[in-house]
């Protein structure tokens, strides 16, 4: 079954059509249940683990946290109802990682990469629905369904980079030091954010 397309069956979901993997808009319900099966992934050496916990029903409110437990980054969403609603990606001192500001077509803002841009453009469906991609600094990376992770390669490479899956406590994210050694957590964090959203990102 392709996320991207379906969504996965969850065991208290199991006859329920599920959100698409930003392609449709969601139901409401927490999305971080219906983007991805419940699985607890094994350890993955050397990957780095982090996990979202959530202050509400999504990841659009949470902290993600290192195996130490301490907080990585927050992300923080502000719905009043007198501006668009927008989510805001913080590093640990509450720097600005990045912005997502919802809509009818959502834009996307990341600080460290110096623009703005929608984000169906950032992190765009391929044709047959099979991956999303996105380009940084100039190398394109894809996410792609394994399974019960979604995992992201570099279109240079074949080994992943990060993967996520829904564990006990969250969604989960794995990430290859490789990847954090390029300066990619923050893409990386703010992309997941988006694919696990439950929202509209086309």
């Amino acid at each position: 079954m392709n996320p991207l397309v379906q969504g996965w069956s969850t065991a208290h979901q199991v006859s329920q059509a599920l959100p698409t993997w930003g392609t449709q808009p969601s139901v409401p319900q927490p999305s971080i249940y219906g983007a991805l099966p419940y699985f607890t992934p094994e350890p993955i050496d050397p990957f780095v683990t982090y996990t979202f916990v959530s202050f509400g029903a999504t990841v659009l409110n949470s902290a993600l946290l290192g195996a130490d437990n301490r907080t990585r980054f927050l992300i923080i969403t502000d719905d009043s109802a007198s501006t668009l609603e927008r989510t805001t990606v913080e590093d640990p001192d509450r720097g600005r990682v990045a912005l997502i500001t919802w809509g009818k077509q959502p834009s996307i803002a990341i600080d460290e990469l110096g623009w703005t841009m929608r984000t169906s453009q950032w992190l765009y469906l391929s044709s047959n629905h099979a991956c999303r991609t996105m380009i940084v600094s100039g190398e394109k990376f894809s996410w792609r369904p394994n399974g019960g992770f979604i995992e992201l390669f570099s279109l240079e490479g074949s080994d992943a980079l990060a993967r996520i899956s829904q564990g006990a406590a969250g969604v989960v994210l794995q990430v290859a030091p490789k990847a954090i050694q390029k300066r990619l957590l923050k893409v990386i964090v703010t992309s997941t954010v988006l694919l696990m959203s439950g929202r509209k990102i086309d």
